[in-house]
């Protein structure tokens, strides 16, 4: 049976198999971590799916649209990690509005990987949401990625 999680006013419904790390796994995963970060994990499937947020300029957020803002977020998140491999960008709906994000390729300790970014402004506050999964796990991966954004909501 799936579980409602609630991250920072986020909502999203989390699928069977996966689980929310705790600090010392998050820490494990990611050394030096962010504390506002938070992942659920999926060890059988290798699917593991990060939530990150940070507060808006509260001059830019009474300027600048939420779609302006999230292109800003996914840009700068493309120049962070310039090893990244773009697949494909999109848009979807998430949250009761239009969402922006963008899919990715990479390799592991050899082994083939996809991400997708999901960035969500909403509420003063950028989301970022990433999915990562191994490319033998596809099919699932996406799967529960889109459910996941699908189940999102608001307070």
């Amino acid at each position: 049976m799936s579980e409602i999680i609630d991250y920072n006013g986020l909502k999203f419904e989390m699928a069977d198999g996966f689980h929310v790390m705790d600090r010392i796994e998050l820490m494990e995963h990611i050394p030096g971590s962010d504390p506002e970060r938070m992942e659920i994990w999926n060890p059988d499937e290798h699917v593991l799916i990060a939530f990150h947020r940070k507060p808006i300029n509260p001059i830019i957020g009474k300027f600048a649209s939420k779609k302006t803002m999230s292109m800003r977020l996914i840009s700068d998140m493309k120049k962070a990690n310039p090893g990244l491999e773009i697949s494909e960008e999109y848009t979807l709906e998430a949250a009761g509005d239009t969402r922006y994000g963008f899919r990715y390729e990479y390799t592991a300790k050899d082994i083939p990987h996809i991400g997708d970014i999901l960035a969500i402004v909403e509420k003063g506050t950028y989301y970022t949401m990433t999915c990562s999964y191994r490319a033998e796990s596809k099919e699932y991966g996406e799967k529960a990625f889109s459910e996941l954004i699908k189940s999102c909501s608001f307070e």
